[in-house]
């Protein structure tokens, strides 16, 4: 409990703890998708392929 209050006033600790959960969580996901998606669908390769980057 003293744990929780202590993490409460250092507001610092939560909000980085969220931005890792973000990048080591959503971004192996979001690259995944990216790479491998043109692959397995065949109509999202010329979309990929004409996004500007």
């Amino acid at each position: 409990m003293a744990d929780d209050i202590r993490e409460a006033e250092n507001g610092e600790n939560r909000i980085g703890r969220l931005t890792e959960n973000w990048v080591y969580g959503a971004l192996p996901i979001a690259l995944l998708l990216i790479l491998f998606a043109p692959f397995v669908n065949g109509i999202a390769l010329p979309v990929y392929l004409s996004l500007p980057i």
